[in-house]
């Protein structure tokens, strides 16, 4: 099921696809649009990525002769090229990067909707190409280093491929490409790697500095050490931020990262150059140990004051809502900070307005309601803006479902919304197929609230354990 909250960058340039928006991503090594949602090693400022990595980099066949435009590679070119527009972004340290060597290396992909697979190919940068550049083809080698011929069979579920990838040092890019048979269409994932270059001493990863906010005069960062037996509050050192220029995010990372650097000998934070030297940089730092070093783990822990500048947040929002006869109510919640006129404007698939509402907000959280006046099953996409008398606005937009029983018979939630909230009786329906679910009696109800694939209804391997199918159905 599509997480659903999409940022559109400007409604009046989204174009849709023709099929259905959620596919597949590479779950591992994570592509940069999954990186986004990791929550262990984030990519930062992903855009509609973070929420939909399943439908990032849908573009045109015929990757290098014809496919994706050059500066689109990531995003795709295609109909969702908008939901991936902020991952085209390329430099050296823009990107978190998984510690790969040459050799053996298994690719996997995740399934979110079943499509014939006609193959997959795997590309890689050039051993000289330049990371600080817009992403063309001019970067890669364009021939594949690994290919895996498709089959009649459905794409479902996960696939692991093994492939050996080539030698190389420093920060690489592997490219893949699913060519779906059905279709005019592939999809393009990237992966960022960096090679564990024999010449660096700085061989170990404990830590990174992500600049996810930014900081205010009078908050601090502090870098927790950890050595085998625990935390070591003697070696820890702190960031004070004494202006609002330092507490810009990539200033205090940066700062940060020279402040670890003159502190310690033993380990290192920022990007590696192709010298294998870690140097602080503008934006995410990693931290690196020698591998004689008794540090293990280094975290950080950011004092910071409550945010009071102004801004909108949207909250509560359904992962569906129902049709009803008449107007059909969409019910959000708002918070701001600041007095405000919030305008929110509903859009269907084809960019028509269908919905508006309008209400005035001061330093408050209450929900929102925009009736909708032409209301049919899709998705539907609501930009919501925020006005404030000094002529600072405010946007964010989402994207939901508007849903109709009839198709699928009764239930309560589209699966997974609603979970932990699931007990005996509760229905939910899986949206790839229509078809409808109850979670079954004490003692195995417990199973349905797993937040896992193996009890996802119908697929998971172990889905029986939770779940009996009830009715329901539709092909894609």
């Amino acid at each position: 099921m599509m997480k659903l909250t999409k940022i559109a960058l400007a409604i009046s340039a989204l174009a849709f696809s023709g099929g259905v928006l959620a596919h597949g991503y590479i779950s591992e090594p994570a592509s940069r649009d999954q990186m986004c949602r990791d929550a262990k090693t984030p990519n930062l400022n992903c855009g509609q990525a973070q929420y939909e990595p399943q439908s990032v980099g849908e573009g045109p066949d015929g990757f290098p002769a014809a496919g994706p435009k050059n500066g689109e590679l990531v995003s795709g070119s295609g109909g969702t090229n908008w939901m991936g527009t902020a991952l085209n972004a390329q430099s050296s340290d823009r990107w978190v990067k998984h510690k790969v060597e040459a050799g053996p290396m298994d690719i996997t992909w995740t399934f979110t909707a079943p499509h014939p697979i006609a193959d997959f190919k795997y590309y890689i940068t050039k051993a000289d190409w330049n990371p600080n550049q817009a992403l063309t083809r001019d970067a890669f080698e364009l021939t594949p280093f690994c290919v895996i011929p498709g089959g009649p069979a459905a794409s479902t579920g996960k696939t692991t491929h093994s492939c050996n990838l080539p030698e190389r040092n420093g920060y690489q890019i592997i490219y893949g490409a699913w060519d779906v048979s059905d279709t005019a269409a592939t999809f393009y994932k990237v992966i960022d790697v960096e090679y564990d270059e024999v010449a660096s001493v700085w061989k170990r990863t404990i830590g990174s500095i992500l600049p996810s906010r930014a900081l205010e005069t009078g908050d601090s960062v502090k870098a927790r050490i950890f050595d085998a037996n625990g935390e070591r509050e003697d070696l820890s050192i702190t960031l004070n931020i004494d202006s609002d220029a330092a507490g810009e995010p990539n200033a205090w990372s940066m700062a940060l990262a020279n402040k670890i650097n003159d502190t310690f000998k033993d380990i290192r934070a920022g990007v590696k150059n192709k010298d294998g030297d870690v140097v602080p940089v503008a934006g995410s730092n990693t931290i690196y140990a020698q591998s004689e070093s008794q540090i293990t783990r280094v975290e950080l822990q950011v004092n910071a004051q409550a945010d009071n500048r102004p801004g909108l947040e949207l909250t509560n929002i359904a992962s569906s809502y129902n049709i009803t006869e008449g107007l059909t109510p969409v019910e959000f919640g708002i918070q701001t900070r600041g007095a405000m006129v919030i305008n929110a404007k509903a859009y269907n698939a084809k960019q028509e307005n269908i919905g508006f509402g309008s209400v005035n907000v001061e330093d408050a959280a209450q929900n929102m309601t925009v009736n909708l006046w032409n209301a049919e099953t899709g998705d539907i996409t609501m930009v919501v803006t925020g006005a404030m008398k000094d002529g600072k606005t405010f946007q964010k937009e989402f994207t939901t479902k508007l849903v109709s029983n009839d198709a699928g018979g009764d239930f309560d939630f589209i699966y997974p919304a609603g979970i932990g909230q699931y007990k005996e009786g509760t229905k939910v329906q899986l949206p790839a197929t229509g078809e409808v679910f109850a979670c079954k009696p004490f003692p195995y109800s417990g199973w349905c609230n797993i937040n896992s694939h193996h009890y996802v209804p119908g697929t998971g391997s172990n889905w029986q354990d939770a779940w009996t199918k009830v009715g329901g159905g539709h092909q894609h």
